[in-house]
């Protein structure tokens, strides 16, 4: 049987969002949104993956406060994010 919730619980929870395919359709870029305990906020950090599952998706950005909003350039050989 689980064990009911607890609300310790929301530190474990990390949304991802505003994904992103680069040029070439093979690799996409997101955003993840996790709850920080040290700044009783969020904190965003940009993650990467390829598109047809061959590998984990990786951490671009430490994501210490935010950084989001990952784009690539036009020819895909670069990742920009704010």
């Amino acid at each position: 049987m689980p064990r009911p919730a607890r609300p310790d619980d929301l530190y474990r929870v990390a949304v991802p969002y505003d994904p992103r395919l680069s040029p070439d359709g093979r690799t996409v870029a997101f955003t993840v949104k996790s709850p920080s305990r040290a700044n009783d906020g969020y904190r965003e950090s940009v993650w990467s993956a390829p598109t047809d599952g061959s590998a984990p998706a990786r951490r671009l950005t430490l994501g210490s406060r935010v950084d989001n909003h990952a784009r690539f350039s036009p020819d895909g050989s670069t990742l920009a994010f704010l």
